[in-house]
């Protein structure tokens, strides 16, 4: 890749690598072991995912530990599903990954923005929560759903926003 021409490397795939949801715990270790020093060495900037029905947001990580120069994950298994979210999360989180920037059990939407060649901007919005409603299709579209048995720091949180800035050359050369 010319990342002079095409500065941002996004990938998407549909199992996560990054993942503190019970729901599919570690399902796409084998491939992370195998294909993320790739992701490192080119400097894969995010990796977009689903499957977990709920939605996660990564700081920079590269073989579990925080990087910043390594890929940021997001699990995006939360548009909207009748069979209900996905397990509970893992807890206490630091156990599992301190890597994890935002977590959330409801159903949302996204939007990425690319500003420039070193920024751009990321967008969560919660549009329903699970309910106990089959006639529903277990969804509840309150303003302030919270999904029973949601145990996530942010369970009445209703978005998630965050600036995503390429490091410099010298700092991470690899997303050069």
């Amino acid at each position: 890749i010319n990342r002079e021409r095409t500065a941002w490397v996004f990938v998407m795939m549909h199992t996560p690598w990054y993942n503190t949801n019970t729901g599919h715990w570690k399902e796409g270790e084998k491939l992370r072991a195998n294909m993320e020093p790739l992701f490192f060495k080119y400097g894969v900037d995010l990796s977009l995912s689903g499957h977990v029905h709920s939605y996660e947001r990564s700081k920079g990580v590269f073989n579990n530990t925080v990087n910043t120069c390594g890929t940021s994950f997001f699990n995006l298994g939360d548009a909207g599903n009748y069979e209900g979210k996905s397990g509970t999360w893992q807890n206490p989180l630091s156990e599992y990954g301190n890597w994890s920037e935002f977590r959330e059990d409801s159903f949302g939407v996204a939007g990425l923005t690319v500003v420039n060649d070193t920024h751009a901007f990321f967008s969560w919005h919660r549009h329903a929560c699970q309910s106990n409603d089959a006639a529903a299709y277990h969804m509840n579209f309150s303003e302030s759903c919270t999904t029973y048995g949601d145990n996530s720091v942010q369970r009445m949180e209703t978005s998630d926003e965050v600036w995503i800035v390429r490091p410099d050359f010298a700092e991470c050369p690899n997303r050069y």
